[in-house]
């Protein structure tokens, strides 16, 4: 077969060629973890791609379609006997997807070319001619597991059928789909029968016979896509009594083609119409929260050496949500955890998410015939709680900043503000965040409304109505990877990542077989009478470049340098609005029809995202700032020249004003984003990485003067670094033993004595860009609700949330990055509150929060004994022989004797529990 990548992600498929020339579709995927012995693999399977499932209750025969008709009998073919199922190969690889049907017996014809390589439900129909002459409707539906494609045939559901023709003329009538090679079907007078077209793949026009008088539907080619659900009576020009209409309506799941006589308005009700009045609701239920806080948890793999990386692109093996309400006092209870886990474990415990929801209403209605629900969300932010996150807020409503002379502007002049309209000093107020309802109220971020009838064969959707207003999305490379970790966890907790020992693992295999998948189940067909998806402009930022030291192998440096120049800045992202009518499908074709829509949006949208990567400097960003800045340089004196000659002048100085602020933070913006991109690239090329999982959270400068310095401290750090590195290269190379590592070494540390001042230079650049552009217009970075909460023992386990213990872990990770990763078991502050003892599950930490300084770090298994010392007002710790601490004991020093006292039982405590 073909090539076929192991790193794809999803399920793959690939043909192979059989010595006669037979063709064998196979499909492939894998299984992401298997626990055999201790060991995490990944099997390959390797399954039939097609395999046909027979549900009705007549033997089939089946065989691939060809270009051209030929007897069944002259091809291979597959005979399936009531309910039981075969995989399905094809006889030539050059032809279509296609199949052609039979039931065995005598008298019955093959079935027209049914499409297999799409996801769906499908009607087509069969013919007997012997003994009578009689048409028969079938059904298959096209349901995609895993890698295999099962092609399910099923007896019609005459209440559901996909078409149906009622004949209430006095006119006997024949017809058949248009262009096939099928004899006509009679219609007596006064009559209604369920309807298949003999060739799914031709279009779905209709070919109508009166007595000896013949004319062919044209305007019916589009029944199948009438969206009003209903077609204007329209004469057919046949009929020997009356002249003979027909017209098209849609009741339910059903298209209806109705043949009537004249051309009158009234309408003919059907026996089975699914309109019904909705009678008012016997039960109404009002749910609403004024807020909820959800955080999300992950258990990711624990490096050998040093602190784990919240980033690192490690498989997760856990995944836990804990609920919560806003604030410290509120607790929470976390479920689907990985429970105890020892100190020496392999995972370590991080908080990935934090989501707060404000003004939750759930409104739920039912009836006799219908039930409706109403979710409204006003507030809806995501936090990221990596410590070194870019952005630290992900999603969050689009602000729009309008000043009051332009809203009154606007309101006066009956104009719309120009799509270049500054909401922000990045753009996103060009989609207009806030909107206001009628009421005062400002509308909901996200907006539900679904309405449907109560049918036991039916999910019948009259309304189904999303709206979610503009957002800002902000994503790193590695909050995505931990997300990426969090799904796959929540996957094999739940059993469907192929978890299990080895003595589970011949049950494993046998779950994977496809003939033993459990496809009978039907489920119930989805009718949506209207449904909208209505997605506003959303501000898109991406950094690629952070969280990605954990991507290693042959291809890690490309990933990172591919990721590292794709960064966006503020790309306005606009999608049209998704709108199903009259549509009856599956939640496949759904699904399908769904993804395939906003995938085209994306690829549609792609231009604005390129013209606004970091890399090119956001061109687009500095375009739509200037514009911003022109418009308002004459729009405030005119503003003011409406009111008074001296609010023209001052109109005129705050237009300049506005008009130099916004050139100065597009052309600083640009500048920044370029020489930051070039900084980073110049990084990865030298095997550094600025963006260290232990790196401090960025800092931004407020001034020029504060980036200058910034800038300074970096170019400096750059050239030392740059030195240091040169002149310690001949002896890494002489450690090395070889004269090729004696060059290689060399050639780096010379490389680098020439690469690093340029990197320092950029960051010169960089910093002092940032300081024009926050001091020209302030910042619009989102905070987060919360700080990242603290876990709790060598467990981490997850507790009440406590704003205390975030603010000693924020105070931690500002003072000693590589304390992210620190689970708290006890800590004691000083009356003064100064400084504080710590403990965690492997170390000792003595703060001064004053100071913002770590005076004391101590490993616990380093520490032998601890020895209280009143007169010098200190605890000794006296250290193991073999510890590299430092000189023993050490010291820690604190004034109050009840501080010492409880830091010494604190410490016993843990010392005695390890």
């Amino acid at each position: 077969s073909g090539a076929v990548s192991l790193a794809a992600l999803g399920s793959c498929t690939t043909s192979v060629q059989g010595p006669l020339g037979e063709c064998f579709d196979l499909g492939v995927y894998l299984v992401d973890r298997v626990e055999v012995c201790d060991l995490a693999v990944k099997v390959l399977r390797v399954v039939p791609r097609f395999i046909i499932v027979n549900e009705t209750d007549h033997v089939l025969s089946l065989q691939q379609a060809q270009h051209q008709r030929i007897s069944m009998l002259e091809s291979p073919q597959l005979q399936l006997q009531p309910q039981h199922r075969a995989p399905f190969h094809r006889t030539a690889a050059n032809l279509p997807y296609q199949l052609e049907a039979r039931v065995v017996g005598s008298g019955w014809q093959p079935s027209g070319r049914l499409p297999v390589d799409s996801v769906g439900e499908y009607t087509f129909q069969m013919i007997q001619e012997v003994p009578v002459h009689a048409f028969v409707n079938f059904r298959y539906e096209v349901r995609c597991v895993q890698a295999t494609s099962f092609i399910i045939f099923r007896n019609e559901n005459r209440r559901l059928a996909a078409f149906r023709i009622v004949n209430r003329t006095a006119e006997d009538l024949c017809l058949r789909q248009h262009k096939a090679e099928v004899p006509f079907l009679d219609l007596v007078p006064h009559a209604d029968l369920p309807f298949a077209f003999y060739e799914p793949t031709l279009p779905k026009r209709v070919e109508v016979m009166c007595s000896s008088e013949r004319n062919i539907i044209s305007r019916t080619v589009d029944i199948e896509r009438c969206t009003d659900g209903c077609h204007p009576r329209t004469p057919l020009g046949i009929g020997i009594r009356a002249q003979v209409h027909y017209e098209v309506r849609r009741s339910g799941p059903t298209l209806v083609l109705i043949f009537c006589e004249g051309a009158s308005d009234g309408r003919h009700h059907l026996a089975d119409d699914w309109a019904s009045q909705r009678p008012p609701p016997k039960l109404t239920l009002v749910a609403s929260l004024a807020g909820i806080g959800i955080s999300v948890m992950a258990s990711l793999p624990r490096p050998t050496t040093g602190p784990a990386t919240p980033g690192s692109a490690g498989s997760c093996n856990t995944s836990a949500v804990n609920l919560g309400g806003r604030g410290s006092g509120v607790g929470g209870v976390g479920s689907g955890g990985s429970g105890g886990m020892p100190q020496e474990s392999k995972n370590l415990r991080i908080e990935v998410l934090s989501a707060e929801v404000d003004d939750l209403s759930v409104v739920y209605k039912r009836s006799e015939a219908h039930e409706e629900v109403e979710v409204k969300v006003k507030e809806l932010q995501l936090d990221n709680q990596r410590d070194d996150a870019p952005h630290p807020v992900v999603v969050s409503r689009m602000h729009a900043r309008r000043s009051p002379w332009r809203a009154a502007f606007f309101h006066q002049a009956e104009l719309q503000p120009p799509s270049g309209s500054r909401g922000n000093n990045s753009g996103s107020g060009e989609a207009g965040g806030h909107v206001v309802t009628p009421g005062g109220r400002q509308a909901p971020l996200i907006h539900l409304a679904i309405r449907r009838h109560l049918d036991p064969e039916l999910l019948y959707i009259d309304r189904f109505d999303l709206v979610v207003r503009s957002v800002d999305l902000r994503l790193d490379a590695g909050f995505i990877l931990d997300l990426r970790d969090v799904v796959q966890g929540m996957a094999a907790a739940t059993g469907r990542g192929g978890t299990g020992s080895s003595a589970e693992q011949p049950q494993s295999r046998s779950a994977g077989n496809p003939l033993r998948v459990d496809v009978s189940r039907e489920g119930r067909k989805l009718y949506l009478r209207r449904l909208a998806f209505d997605v506003k402009p959303v501000g898109f930022t991406f950094c690629g470049g952070a969280g990605l030291r954990g991507v290693r192998g042959d291809m890690g440096f490309w990933t990172r340098l591919a990721a590292s120049v794709s960064s966006v800045d503020n790309s306005l992202i606009r999608m049209d609005q998704f709108r199903l009518a009259d549509t009856a499908l599956s939640m496949a074709s759904l699904q399908s029809a769904v993804q395939g829509f906003y995938y085209q949006q994306c690829l549609h949208r792609l231009s604005s995202v390129v013209t606004s990567l970091e890399v090119l400097g956001n061109p687009r960003g500095f375009l739509r700032h200037f514009a911003t800045g022109c418009y308002d340089g004459f729009c405030e004196p005119y503003q003011g020249a409406m009111t008074s000659p001296e609010d023209m002048l001052e109109g005129i100085v705050r237009g300049t004003g506005s008009c130099l602020k916004n050139a100065c933070f597009g052309a600083s913006n640009c500048v920044s984003k370029c020489s930051g991109t070039a900084s980073q690239g110049c990084l990865l090329c030298l095997s550094d990485d600025r963006h260290h999982p232990t790196a401090a959270p960025q800092q931004h400068p407020r001034n020029p003067g504060e980036g200058l310095r910034m800038g300074a401290e970096s170019l400096a750090r750059a050239v030392t670094a740059g030195l240091v590195g040169l002149a310690s290269a001949p002896g890494r190379g002489f450690r090395s033993g070889r004269f090729l590592g004696l060059v290689c070494e060399t050639g780096r540390g010379l490389t680098g004595c020439i690469a690093q001042p340029l990197i320092g230079c950029l960051d010169l650049t960089r910093h002092t860009a940032e300081g024009f552009r926050n001091a020209s217009i302030t910042g619009d970075e989102r905070h987060r609700v919360r700080l990242p909460r603290m876990l709790y023992g060598a467990e981490r386990v997850i507790r009440p949330y406590s704003q205390q213990d975030a603010e000693l872990k924020a105070l931690l990770v500002s003072i000693d990055p590589s304390l992210n990763t620190l689970a708290l078991v006890d800590c004691v502050w000083d009356p003064a509150g100064v400084s504080v003892a710590v403990v965690s599950d492997s170390l000792f930490l003595h703060i001064s929060r004053s100071q913002r300084k770590l005076l004391l770090k101590v490993q616990l298994r380093d520490i032998a004994e601890i020895e209280p010392r009143e007169l010098g007002q200190a605890v000794a710790l006296n250290l193991h022989h073999a510890s590299h601490a430092g000189p023993s004991p050490l010291l820690f020093r604190v004034t109050d004797a009840a501080t010492r006292r409880m830091a010494a039982q604190m410490l016993n405590a843990a010392l005695d529990a390890l």
